[in-house]
């Protein structure tokens, strides 16, 4: 593997099962911990809380039996000092030590207090206090200060105040209760890593097998079965990669039939072209013979070029390039206009144009080429299956916010499934006899949606068809 690889590789993120577990394992770990410190704060604060009030109800105990018997304090005195623990400071109004009980090591009082709050319990005020001893242990101590009580507003017995520190203790509970819960959260980690070790495989093992599915599908595979399991989420992902997987498999049906159908398209007029060429320049026609097939390679010539324009219209409405120059147009005067240009073929076929209109403005806003065009494809349509001695009805019935065109011409009823494909590319509802290239509904349709409008066919009781178009009008004002 390549340095290259190898970084991308370290880059790349673990499998979903790996991050689904590890990042629950994760805030498991995180909520132990923080139970951890929350109650490793709460049973210090309880048990600082009471060691403080234990003491300062000691030290008021001492404080009255100095001011009020003082022979009998001493033994009173020591029996509590000893009982309760720590260390006990008895201090003149000087500041000075008279005397010390307890545990030695201590050291002076002035270690465990600042000048400021010896000068507040020395004037009369209590002192409750925390801190931690120095050393390569540091351990949590309770110092509470007591004035003595005053007789005739003199000193008893010569004390001033009583300082007492004691080590807070509990650290053995803190300790039991760490270790068990240091087990419970081993223990919750092992079977929370088992729990979602199962319910990641439940996850993305449905999700492994849509991953392959996918890479089936864009290998051109799209009848992948996909498994209806795991969670509604991946089942809701698997019914939409199913769907994708149908859709594309129509549009790649539809893509190979319509590349096959304009190869079949272009093939005719070419070999009608390269036959009428090849007779052209055959030597020895008459010029009679010579000239028709001059005028069938003029014919096939246009239209190949016809479909090739089709096929360009086709191409840049779903490429979403079709390009429109809007501007108002009467709707009548251009099917008027063009029935017009199509008279003389129409006329050949024993087919006539009748122009019909109801009141109102038939004013739309449109391409007018596109617009011709579609108009040409309609009325062509009609001319190529209207019979002989029949005529084609053109109706604009002008109004808003649609101006409604229809086309209509006589013949035999077509069946209502042949209707629904008549705008796809290459349907021929007269099975191709009529020369057409099958396209001529389906640019229609594309460039009447292009502009906003809505077209559909029907084939009424009495037969032949009718093509309604709805085309947006042109504002007023």
């Amino acid at each position: 593997m390549s340095a290259r690889r190898r970084e991308a590789a370290g880059r790349r993120p673990g499998s979903l099962r790996s991050q689904l577990i590890f990042g629950s394992l994760g805030v498991i770990a995180v909520t132990f911990t923080g139970l951890a410190l929350l109650l490793a704060a709460f049973f210090g604060h309880y048990f600082a809380a009471g060691r403080a009030a234990s003491l300062h109800r000691a030290a008021e105990s001492v404080a009255r039996l100095l001011a009020e018997r003082p022979p009998v304090a001493n033994p009173r005195m020591l029996t509590l000092v000893h009982d309760t623990g720590g260390h006990v400071w008895l201090v003149g109004p000087n500041g000075a030590t008279l005397r010390q009980l307890g545990v030695a090591g201590f050291g002076a009082y002035t270690q465990w207090l600042t000048p400021g709050e010896l000068t507040d319990l020395l004037g009369g005020r209590s002192l409750n206090r925390f801190t931690t001893s120095q050393g390569p242990r540091p351990t949590p101590f309770a110092v509470v200060g007591v004035p003595v009580p005053r007789i005739f507003g003199q000193p008893a017995h010569a004390h001033s105040a009583l300082i007492w520190a004691a080590g807070i203790g509990g650290a053995d509970v803190l300790q039991a209760v760490a270790a068990r819960l240091a087990l419970v959260a081993a223990l919750g980690l092992i079977l929370a890593a088992a729990l979602f070790a199962w319910l990641s495989g439940r996850v993305a093992a449905p999700i492994r097998h849509l991953e392959r599915a996918a890479g089936q599908i864009a290998g051109g595979a799209f009848d992948v079965s996909l498994a209806d399991a795991g969670p509604s989420e991946v089942r809701s992902l698997a019914r939409s990669l199913g769907e994708m997987a149908r859709r594309l498999r129509d549009l790649d049906a539809s893509r190979r039939a319509f590349l096959a159908d304009v190869s079949h398209e272009l093939r005719s007029p070419l070999a009608a072209l390269r036959g009428a060429l090849a007779g052209a320049h055959a030597g020895g026609l008459p010029p009679e013979q010579r000239a028709r097939a001059l005028a069938l390679a003029s014919e096939e010539t246009e239209r190949l070029g016809r479909l090739v324009d089709d096929l360009l219209v086709l191409a840049r409405s779903d490429a979403a390039r079709l390009e429109l120059r809007l501007q108002p147009v009467d709707l009548r005067e251009a099917a008027i206009r063009v029935g017009l240009s199509l008279e003389p073929v129409a006329t050949a076929r024993g087919v006539s144009f009748r122009f019909e209109g109801q009141g109102g403005a038939t004013q739309v806003d449109a391409d007018p080429d596109r617009l011709s065009q579609v108009l040409w494809n309609l009325l062509d349509n009609a001319a190529r299956h209207t019979p002989a001695g029949a005529e084609a009805r053109v109706a604009v019935e002008g109004g808003t916010p649609m101006v409604v065109l229809k086309v209509s011409n006589p013949g035999d009823r077509i069946p209502a499934g042949t209707v629904a494909r008549l705008f796809e590319r290459f349907e021929r509802g007269g099975g191709g006899r009529d020369g057409g290239t099958g396209l001529g509904l389906a640019i229609a349709r594309t460039l009447v949606l292009a502009h906003g409008g809505t077209i559909a066919a029907d084939s009424p009781p009495e037969g032949g068809l009718t093509v309604t178009v709805a085309w947006p009008a042109t504002p007023a004002g």
